[in-house]
C-alpha cells in the first residue's frame, strides 16, 4: 500500500496518514484488553466506508494492524466521544465529519 511506503521510517505520531482520505474511527476500552487499548468502529459521512482500529499508547502504534496512536491527529480528535456522535475533523484532503457507529463496552 502506497500510504504505508510513505510512512516508512517514521515515528508512529504520524500513523495517521495511513488513513488518508478516509481518516475515520475509535473510541473505547474493550473488556479483556490492557488500559492502554480503546476501540471503535466509525464511518466518514462523505463515504459509507466503514473502518475498524484500535487506539493505543505510542508505543504500541502499528499501522499494519490498524493500531493508531492517542498521540496522532485522529487519535486526539476521537477521545471522549460516544456512538452516535459526529466528529468534524481536518485530514490532508480537507475536513471531513465522521460518525462513531459504535463503541466496544461504552462506560
Amino acid at each position: 500500500d502506497e500510504s504505508i511506503k510513505r510512512l516508512k521510517g517514521e515515528e508512529p505520531m504520524y500513523s495517521y496518514a495511513l488513513l488518508e482520505p478516509e481518516c475515520y474511527y475509535l473510541v473505547q476500552e474493550k473488556e479483556d484488553s490492557p488500559i492502554e487499548l480503546i476501540q471503535v468502529k466509525v464511518k466518514s459521512d462523505q463515504k459509507d466506508d466503514v473502518m475498524d482500529l484500535t487506539l493505543v499508547t505510542p508505543d504500541m502504534a502499528n499501522i499494519k494492524e490498524k493500531k493508531i496512536s492517542v498521540m496522532a491527529p485522529i487519535g486526539t480528535a476521537l477521545i471522549g466521544f460516544r456512538q452516535g456522535q459526529k466528529v468534524k475533523w481536518q485530514v490532508p484532503a480537507g475536513k471531513k465529519t465522521f460518525t462513531i457507529l459504535e463503541v466496544i463496552n461504552e462506560q
